[in-house]
């Protein structure tokens, strides 16, 4: 039998353990909280009524797709495949791209006299800190 200070210290770890799990999983367990996607059944939709920004200049607005196979088909259809979902005037936008990088991590880390990058306003001046900062260490 375990000695109860034993066990008081074995529920402290397990509850550290499940906290460092749920922290690192956090958005995996919130999507399977709170969403099964419009079309967990399967099969073709179609989204009417909706406001549809498509990101091309040329031809910004639509206001219904097809998805087909999981992947858009048809924008302003006459003809609604599958299940029919209404979006009742709402905006429905692309999926956002964060391309972006921190290009100081690196000095950062190795050197406490790194160049501090993101105080930068262009390309030019990036290049110049790099510049100064090789000529200062070489």
């Amino acid at each position: 039998m375990i000695k109860k200070p034993l066990k008081i210290i074995l529920i402290v770890i397990i509850l550290i353990i499940v906290g460092f799990l749920i922290n690192h999983y956090r958005y995996s367990i919130y999507a399977l909280l709170t969403s099964r996607g419009l079309n967990y059944e399967g099969g073709d939709i179609t989204i009417t009524n909706a406001r549809i920004w498509t990101g091309d200049p040329k031809d910004p607005w639509k206001t219904s797709m097809t998805i087909k196979d999981g992947k858009i088909n048809d924008m302003n259809s006459d003809n609604p495949e599958g299940k029919v979902i209404d979006a009742e005037g709402r905006l429905i936008i692309p999926g956002f791209c964060d391309g972006h990088c921190h290009p100081q991590t690196p000095f950062v880390l190795i050197s406490p006299e790194a160049p501090l990058l993101f105080k930068a306003k262009t390309p030019e001046e990036v290049l110049e800190l790099l510049k100064k900062y090789v000529e200062d260490h070489s």
